[in-house]
């Protein structure tokens, strides 16, 4: 167990019931999570859009980055950031 809290667990949390968050943070609290605790997890990350949600949240930092860098004088390292940018669109395709 990592223990580490990613944006669709975040997500999953802030919607979650009373007693599911009591549990996510049993689980976080382990040192060693059982196949049972991950995919209890995973079921809640799903069933309140974790996922989805963060594709969202990384879309729209991509767009406002690209954004931001529409204003910077045009150089091979605005070019270089662009196709960053770019490449987080697509790679979400």
């Amino acid at each position: 167990n990592e223990g580490k809290v990613t944006l669709p667990l975040i997500r999953a949390i802030r919607s979650a019931e009373r007693d599911e968050k009591e549990r996510i943070s049993a689980i976080l609290k382990k040192n060693k999570a059982t196949v049972k605790d991950f995919t209890f997890v995973r079921r809640l990350v799903e069933r309140y859009g974790g996922i989805s949600y963060t594709e969202k949240k990384a879309e729209e930092y991509t767009l406002s980055a690209r954004g931001a860098l529409e204003s910077l004088e045009p150089t091979p390292y605005r070019k270089a950031l662009f196709t960053v940018a770019e490449s987080m669109l697509k790679r979400k395709a």
